[in-house]
């Protein structure tokens, strides 16, 4: 059975009259009916109860949607994951969802991040890396990538600007049951033009980078640069190459 809206307020019990999924949880399709919720494929976060409401949270903006009309919902703000807001209700989604037919994400129509992910995919695509965009899954990475006999786990982190990235506690606990596979990329200054060459910093220390996190109530792992900056690997002693 393949996850909709409808079907996992109900699977799931959510006290709603209308549930919206997205499997990339980057945006959903503006509710008519309310209380509502929105889910991905591992939970919802819910009720909300009018227009209003969804745009004084903090993290949702209501926009129109010029190609096909209509509204829908997005993020105030990129870097974020549905499962990182306080509210987040997680829920048992292996038995109801059929992942085989979702094999790479899609660009969303409201980006979160995508760009960048894409950006890091095709960097390694150059080095002879077949890879997987896996962002949508939920695994804790973002690109899967094999070469030869080797795998990696990839998650990207991008920002504008400077950056210092935030975790969850999925993405630390998968980098540290994968210590020897899984990288970490940081596109600071990110620039989606394809035409820009982006410097994509490299990172796979969590042994030593762990006492350093500073962990949050809300499950953010925040990794400064005053710390990231001092593990980082070069393409070379990655053996990307």
């Amino acid at each position: 059975m393949k996850a909709d809206g409808e079907s996992l307020r109900i699977k799931w019990k959510i006290p709603v009259e209308q549930n919206r999924f997205n499997w990339n949880a980057t945006w959903w399709e503006g509710p008519d009916l309310y209380p509502c919720s929105f889910s991905d494929v591992r939970g919802y976060i819910s009720p909300f109860n009018s227009e209003e409401e969804i745009q004084s949270s903090g993290f949702f903006k209501i926009e129109e949607r010029k190609a096909k009309g209509g509204k829908i919902v997005s993020w105030v703000t990129g870097g974020l994951k549905l499962s990182d807001l306080p509210n987040y209700t997680e829920a048992i989604i292996h038995d109801i969802i059929d992942d085989s037919e979702y094999n790479e994400a899609e660009e969303p129509e409201n980006n979160n991040g995508w760009p960048a992910e894409k950006y890091v995919s095709e960097s390694l695509q150059k080095k002879g890396w077949e890879t997987r965009l896996v962002g949508h899954l939920q695994r804790g990475y973002d690109v899967h990538a094999t070469k030869n006999n080797r795998e990696l786990l990839v998650e990207v982190k991008s920002s504008i600007g400077r950056i210092s990235p935030s975790f969850t506690e999925n993405e630390i606990q998968t980098w540290l049951d994968n210590p020897d596979k899984y990288l970490v990329a940081l596109v600071e200054n990110f620039n989606p033009n394809p035409k820009w060459k982006n410097e994509i910093i490299w990172i796979n220390s969590i042994a030593e980078i762990h006492p350093e996190l500073n962990t949050y109530t809300s499950t953010f792992h925040r990794l400064n640069r005053s710390v990231w900056s001092k593990f980082t690997s070069t393409e070379d002693e990655l053996g990307l190459d």
